[in-house]
């Protein structure tokens, strides 16, 4: 017993005696429910660090650096962290860094940057090899998933690899127009394939007909459950090329022997009524289970009414300015009534009605977003508070939500109170606010701000607590578009848009919670559960500390005044792409750097 009456957590004679197992499964019924506690947990002392050590490092994300070459590719240090945690790893990914950089607005810049870009994951990746990658996948025991994401062909040796090991790891492979992809037709490793293509004429990377080298791994591995169908089509600009002769479908000359597929990605790859029987009568659809439609693949939509009926997620996104307010609600209505298994719907850029969602009594998260126009005529659909009261009614599972929310010269108060209590489990909102883009000297009012946030937060708390429901874990206020796209150069109105976007997300302290919250056990997943990172640069954007700020999942903190002890403000919007620090603009290139120190603090744990 400690000096309070309380046993001492870090008595090694105490924590030492206990079973990881049923550390983690106490950790659950506290206040500890995320992934970056328990790793911040772990760096406190030692006995802490080997409790928690084979959930923290279930998952080891390896991001590769533009600025300076890492240790982490070093084989020394490669060896140091398999001995150190290597039997917990599950899963091992590599991945490159994705191209975000707002300076990076014409076409030759970027073009520049990307072919040093390719030069440099091709050079870093011979020393991942030179290093003996091979022999790190062997020291990982109970490895299960391997994620190759570098945009380069996959090496031989590591396949070989792959198919020797003793637990018999799964790969997911994505493929960037590569040309050797057919190593692996008949592959019984491959679990998830994403494949993207240009369609540009002007790709010196493409040869032969690599879609339908896809279509063939494809129809040749039954093992096969994950699959992200990507073509990128040239948009914008005063000169354009002309589309590759390449193929941009699926040849109905293969034979269709699709594989159980549980999750399906289009993005841009569109299925008209000439491919569709193809589609149709060859693809298990009794095995979907997740399904995304992105930018222009939203054809297949209405004819697959009645077919996928065992879904449990779907999404669709589309750019601003391929969004027609009512164009596709009729199809996606249709589609939505003929079936009620779905858990989970995220909607960018399209509709739906409520009477169509309440068919789905299991649906735990919705996300419904549309961009505002830029034309006054073109009114933003919106839900009303009787459409919020039906979805609460039909959907009571509902844990987070995200919505649109008009105003004008006054908050909505009746739609925030019926967000409060219409949802008996809610535990996150997100509301987006227009900006009024079709009149920038007249902005719609009242004014997102800290003030008005934590105002709104504040009422919403208090409609719940007086019908004891259970307090809001966080509160999210949305203005401006992260997606909106222009064809040349920005127009006014966009750069006023971009300079007045604002995510702030409102959170209570733990401490001032009346009782943990007890989560509920996670669901069994269908598929690949191990994919899903504990840990993961790209999952928490956990980026540097320092004594002026912490910069983690995606946000800045920002200090608020004594009257608001009892609340975290946290800036969402502030640290996608660019930093400051000691008053000057870092990249992320530099920023990356800090967060593979806090990497290795994790591996070694903290110097006490």
């Amino acid at each position: 017993m400690g000096a309070n009456g309380v046993d001492d957590v870090e008595s090694p004679s105490l924590l030492g005696t206990l079973d990881a197992d049923v550390f983690l499964e106490i950790t659950r019924y506290v206040s500890i429910n995320s992934s970056e506690d328990l790793r911040n947990l772990s760096l406190t002392c030692k006995s802490l660090r080997d409790l928690t050590k084979p959930s923290v490092f279930k998952s080891i994300h390896l991001p590769v650096f533009l600025k300076r070459r890492q240790l982490f590719y070093v084989h020394a240090e490669w060896k140091r962290i398999c001995d150190l945690v290597g039997p917990y790893v599950r899963s091992l990914s590599f991945k490159k860094k994705r191209v975000s950089e707002p300076g990076l607005h014409s076409g030759h810049l970027q073009s520049a940057y990307l072919n040093k870009l390719h030069k440099f994951y091709r050079r870093n990746l011979k020393e991942l090899q030179a290093n003996g990658i091979t022999e790190i996948i062997s020291a990982l025991p109970a490895l299960r998933l391997l994620v190759w994401d570098l945009g380069q062909d996959i090496p031989q040796g590591i396949l070989d690899e792959l198919q020797q090991h003793q637990a018999k790891p799964l790969l997911h492979l994505v493929d960037d127009n590569c040309i050797q992809l057919d190593r692996l037709c008949v592959s019984k490793c491959l679990s998830a394939l994403g494949f993207s293509m240009s369609a540009s004429g002007r790709d010196e990377r493409k040869l032969g007909e690599p879609l339908l080298v896809a279509q063939k791994v494809i129809m040749s591995n039954p093992n096969l459950r994950s699959l992200s169908l990507r073509i990128h089509y040239p948009w914008g600009g005063c000169v354009r090329s002309p589309l590759s002769r390449v193929a941009r479908k699926f040849s109905t000359d293969i034979e269709p022997r699709f594989p159980p597929l549980e999750e399906l990605t289009l993005s841009d790859y569109r299925i008209d009524e000439e491919d569709w029987p193809y589609w149709r009568d060859n693809f298990q659809w009794q095995c979907l289970v997740n399904l995304t439609l992105k930018h222009s693949s939203d054809y297949i939509l209405e004819r697959m009414a009645g077919k996928a009926e065992s879904l449990r997620r779907l999404e669709m996104v589309c750019f601003p300015d391929q969004t027609n307010y009512c164009d596709k609600s009729v199809d996606i209505d249709k589609f939505l009534r003929s079936f009620n298994s779905l858990e989970s719907v995220h909607l960018e850029g399209y509709t739906a009605t409520p009477e169509a969602l309440a068919h789905h009594s299991k649906l735990s998260k919705l996300h419904v977003h549309v961009a505002e126009s830029r034309s006054p005529e073109k009114i933003r659909p919106v839900f009303s508070t009787a459409d919020l009261k039906l979805l609460g009614q039909k959907c009571p599972k509902i844990k987070d939500l995200s919505i649109d929310v008009h105003r004008e010269r006054a908050w909505p108060y009746k739609i925030f109170d019926t967000v409060a209590l219409s949802f008996p489990r809610l535990e996150r909102v997100s509301m987006h606010f227009e900006l009024g883009i079709e009149n920038i000297d007249s902005p719609i009012q009242p004014i997102v701000n800290h003030d008005s946030a934590k105002h709104i937060f504040r009422h919403i708390c208090t409609e719940r607590e007086s019908k004891s429901l259970p307090q809001l874990l966080s509160c999210t206020f949305i203005t401006g578009e992260k997606l909106r796209r222009f064809p040349q150069w920005t127009p006014m109105y966009g750069e006023w848009e971009r300079a007045l976007q604002a995510e702030i997300q409102i959170r209570s302290k733990r401490d001032s919670c009346a009782t943990p919250k007890t989560p509920e056990l996670p669901a069994k997943e269908p598929y690949l559960r191990i994919s899903q990172p504990l840990f993961s640069a790209e999952g928490h954007r956990v980026y540097w500390y320092s004594p002026e700020c912490t910069v983690f999942a995606g946000g800045r903190f920002v200090a608020a005044g004594p009257e608001d002890d009892d609340l975290e403000i946290y800036r969402m919007d502030l640290n996608w792409d660019r930093f400051r620090l000691d008053g000057v603009n870092v990249g992320w290139w530099d920023a990356e750097g800090k967060y593979e120190e806090r990497v290795r603090a994790g591996v070694y744990g903290a110097k006490i």
